[in-house]
């Protein structure tokens, strides 16, 4: 029986080694071991720390702390299509608030455009030891030429877990062949020259100079207003510039958009909500309005929405504070339909802001949403103005829009109120005889005889009685 275990044990060993033969070559992951702090990693949401202890090897591992929803680490790398890859590392799961964790691959085409994604099996349950996680060797799609590396958190609370020993083998990207500059070839003359240093007839021409590129300042972490609202810049990645994505792929695409070249793409291949934001710093108790076009035309999607998150940091760290959202857009339409929160008065205790833009999926299918013409700023306070919600914006996909009166309706800000001061206005007193004819002239006509007689009769009566005291002689 020990004969059998030892020979079934060996199997599997030679077996896994020959599977991660399959993608073998060279290591293409920065900082695998975060053995140089954070370099090469991007956590676009949670908090990315190094630590000394615990590691699995070396002196340092790197440490995720965040809140749900999902969050993730993640790191860019070249490829050349059709061949294998293997992604894989040593997590440390020791925390119940995690549900699960995997690693992703996500492959991108030359045009920065999202390819179907390879992940992991899931890694749950807490274990007060570091575990291996692997993808797998997969051939890269053919028309690969990036793939960005995450390793996914699905936290049910605050949460921390450890990471170290990272890997991601394969072949490297071909690099450009460079033209060598052709030379003249020197014109032999008849005669040797005695000269051993004679200079040939002809000069070689000078190898043309390198492009310079001017380097360009580190994207910063917080705006002090809304950047890039069309999407229309680009890293080199291809994702939008200012724009960072919590779930799901987010690129730049120039395939269907409201206005400009570019709109912004988030791809979902999974059932929990994602979203794209930026983070601005913003004032307390200051009014402010997010805007923008959603194209929602996949079955796939359930609802788009815009939210304001707020946050008591300068840099949207931390828990928010307060939240304002639009009303979802849930219906399927060929055209860009305008999403708005309104007016929102920021928390008095607000020192920055995330916007984002959520896409929540109906399964874990393939999905897409596309966002332009993102608009955030100042706003002022709602009043009397706002008592009836405009119409909404629809644009086309070659940027041009009309009115539908059954477009998306706004949120509750956009509902009218009655105010304190408010006098009703006057209303129209009936008249004696039912109709809106005037009666001072027909007054007047009868009054005035009426008068006189009775002064004459007044008179006359005044008249006999003095008489009558006066023995008939007046």
């Amino acid at each position: 029986m020990l004969r059998i275990a030892v020979l079934l044990a060996g199997l599997g060993a030679a077996l896994l080694c020959a599977d991660r033969q399959i993608a073998s070559g060279d290591e293409l992951l920065v900082n695998g071991g975060f053995e140089a702090g954070t370099t090469g990693w991007d956590a676009p949401y949670g908090e990315l720390t190094t630590v000394s202890s615990p590691v699995h090897t070396g002196s340092a591992s790197g440490r995720l702390a965040g809140d749900p929803p999902d969050q993730l680490v993640h790191q860019w790398v070249d490829v050349a299509p059709d061949q294998p890859y293997e992604f894989s590392g040593w997590i440390l799961l020791d925390d119940p608030s995690i549900v699960k964790v995997f690693l992703r691959i996500n492959w991108f085409d030359d045009e920065g455009s999202p390819i179907s994604p390879v992940e992991s099996p899931w890694l749950a349950g807490s274990n007060g030891s570091f575990r291996f996680v692997t993808t797998g060797p997969h051939v890269s799609p053919p028309q690969a030429h990036k793939a960005r590396l995450n390793v996914w958190v699905q936290p049910s609370g605050p949460f921390q877990l450890y990471l170290d020993d990272f890997s991601f083998t394969g072949s490297p990207p071909p690099s450009p062949t460079a033209t060598p500059t052709p030379f003249p070839t020197p014109t032999p003359t008849p005669t040797p020259s005695p000269e051993p240093s004679a200079a040939p007839t002809t000069t070689p021409a000078p190898p043309p100079p390198e492009p310079t590129t001017t380097p360009r300042p580190p994207e910063p972490a917080v705006f002090p207003s809304l950047v890039n609202g069309g999407f229309e810049e680009a890293r080199e990645d291809g994702s939008p510039y200012g724009w960072h994505n919590v779930g799901g792929a987010l690129s730049a695409s120039q395939t269907l958009r409201a206005e400009g070249e570019r709109s912004a793409a988030l791809a979902s291949d999974t059932a929990s909500t994602k979203w794209v934001y930026e983070t601005l710093s913003v004032q307390g108790e200051a009014y402010y309005r997010l805007q923008a076009l959603a194209l929602k035309n996949d079955p796939g999607v359930r609802e788009v929405l815009l939210r304001i998150s707020w946050y008591d940091t300068t840099d949207g760290s931390g828990s928010q504070i307060g939240t304002a959202d639009s009303e979802p857009l849930a219906d399927d339409s060929p055209r860009f339909v305008a999403l708005d929160t309104g007016p929102v008065q920021a928390p008095s205790q607000a020192r920055s802001a995330r916007v984002r833009l959520l896409l929540r999926p109906v399964s874990p299918a393939s999905a897409v949403a596309y966002f332009d013409d993102v608009r955030f700023g100042k706003a002022d306070a709602p009043g009397r103005e706002d008592a009836d919600p405009p119409a909404n914006r629809l644009a086309s996909q070659d940027g041009g829009g009309a009115g539908d009166p059954e477009g998306v309706s706004l949120g509750a800000w956009a509902k009218g109120t009655t105010l304190a001061n408010e006098r009703p206005a006057p209303q129209p007193q009936p008249t004696p005889d039912g109709g809106g004819r005037l009666l001072w002239p027909l007054l007047l006509a009868l009054g005035v005889p009426a008068a006189a007689l009775a002064t004459v009769a007044g008179h006359a009566w005044w008249i006999a009685r003095l008489a009558e005291r006066n023995g008939g002689n007046l």
